[in-house]
């Protein structure tokens, strides 16, 4: 019964007061403040704001041109489509194969369209969630890094 820890009387060998509580324990590494290089990161955010905020307006400036470039393709092959249509129905009476011809390439152009459209949103709504990630990613590793010592 001594091996298990449990003496003839009752008592066990372990004593409970003798024994290290570990949330008393302080581990002394972590008592470092390091208020110095979170100023000097703020500090090197600060001088170089000119520099970074220029080049994310410019890279964001280029996304959102790109954006409107795909948006107004779209809205232009849609545009063209009604217009060939209605100027087919138009011409359909005075001119019967123009008419004809008119029509047909005008809901080519709207089945275009439309074939398009979901491919390109989705496209754009993927490259703007990446591009937020990337930026959000960017910026809490370069606020939560720590100093190597």
């Amino acid at each position: 019964m001594q091996d298990s820890g449990i003496h003839p009387q009752g008592d066990s060998v372990f004593q409970m007061e003798a024994a290290a509580d570990p949330s008393q324990a302080r581990d002394t590494d972590n008592n470092v403040p390091q208020n110095g290089n979170s100023l000097s990161k703020l500090l090197v955010i600060i001088i170089t704001s000119p520099i970074w905020f220029s080049l994310m307006c410019a890279f964001a400036a280029i996304a959102l041109a790109i954006l409107c470039a795909l948006l107004s393709i779209i809205i232009a092959v849609f545009a063209t489509g009604f217009s060939l249509t209605i100027g087919g129905i138009v011409t359909l009476f005075t001119v019967y194969p123009a008419g004809i011809a008119l029509i047909g390439a005008g809901l080519i152009c709207i089945g275009l369209g439309g074939m398009i459209v979901m491919p390109v949103i989705r496209c754009i709504w993927r490259g703007c969630v990446s591009l937020f990630n990337k930026f959000t990613n960017f910026v809490h590793r370069f606020v939560s890094s720590k100093a190597v010592a």
